[in-house]
């Protein structure tokens, strides 16, 4: 097919079995010589007109910027997804607050979390239901220490904006101890062009909950040795795993031995420290034998 020529189905290949009129014109895109852009119309009934050819071309002057807009939304939306993706597997998320407390906006891979671990819902309207009122005034407290008190329009120096008032410290707000979860408050003005609350969220993901294979994997490890090494990374002593797995204590010593040793550590901060501060935990969802490693 040549560019900036309209084409019925008769002069298609694969396309002469189409009943309807069909109408297409065919135009370069994208970095390659060899890709093109279809523009294809097909009509019920009676055949096209010469005039609809006409109009059909006059649309090629505007398909470069519709298709450069087509590729960058959707290169945009691959970003952000990819981004959902890594908070997600690390326990991170974003809520977006009216300065009254009302839910604006919210990370969509944070919703479920909140809900199980944090005991926050919101409803339709915006509006939070908590599990407890413990959670209720220490969130309203939260989103009150977070915003600025008014400027005074007018000081002895002359004019003070907004901007000149200090921001408060954020403090975090607990929202659960076991997993962890807490959330900073911290008043932004780069929404909508007013100040609005974003609350930044981090919830503890225990490596139990991680797949073994993965974990294995990822340092090389026994199907054993990956299982004491999550319950380590969860807190747990060695005489706890030893009661978690079934093993008595000298044999979770002598594991213990060999997993230190493969993971070139010091002790149980050693194994805390090099799973929680690697990347085992990204991508991890996508990875086969989902489930608890202690099982």
């Amino acid at each position: 097919m040549r560019s900036h020529r309209v084409y019925s189905q008769d002069d298609l290949a694969g396309l002469a079995s189409i009943s309807s009129p069909l109408r297409a014109i065919k135009y370069p895109f994208g970095s390659s010589k060899n890709d093109s852009a279809l523009l294809t119309l097909q009509r019920q009934g009676a055949d096209f007109r010469a005039i609809d050819g006409v109009h059909l071309s006059s649309l090629v002057p505007y398909l470069p910027p519709a298709l450069d807009t087509w590729e960058a939304l959707n290169n945009e939306r691959l970003r952000t997804q990819l981004s959902q993706n890594v908070m997600r597997d690390i326990g991170a998320g974003w809520v977006l607050f009216s300065s009254h407390g009302v839910l604006i906006d919210m990370d969509s891979e944070l919703r479920t979390p909140l809900e199980q671990i944090g005991g926050i819902r919101f409803a339709q309207d915006g509006r939070p239901s908590f599990r407890d009122e413990a959670t209720a005034q220490a969130l309203r407290q939260a989103l009150s220490n977070a915003q600025r008190p008014p400027a005074p329009s007018l000081t002895a120096g002359g004019w003070s904006p907004p901007s000149a008032v200090p921001r408060p410290t954020p403090v975090p707000l607990r929202l659960s101890n076991t997993p962890l979860m807490e959330m900073i408050i911290t008043e932004e003005d780069d929404f909508h062009s007013t100040p609005h609350l974003i609350g930044r969220v981090r919830y503890a993901r225990t490596a139990t909950d991680l797949p073994l294979l993965h974990v294995a994997r990822h340092f090389r490890l026994s199907p054993s040795e990956a299982r004491l090494a999550c319950l380590l990374c969860d807190g747990h002593t060695l005489a706890e795993a030893a009661g978690q797995l079934g093993w008595t204590i000298e044999t979770t010593r002598s594991t213990s031995k060999q997993l230190f040793a493969r993971l070139e550590v010091r002790g149980q901060s050693g194994v805390i420290r090099l799973m929680q501060s690697g990347a085992l935990w990204l991508s991890s969802s996508q990875h086969p034998n989902a489930g608890g490693t202690t099982r």
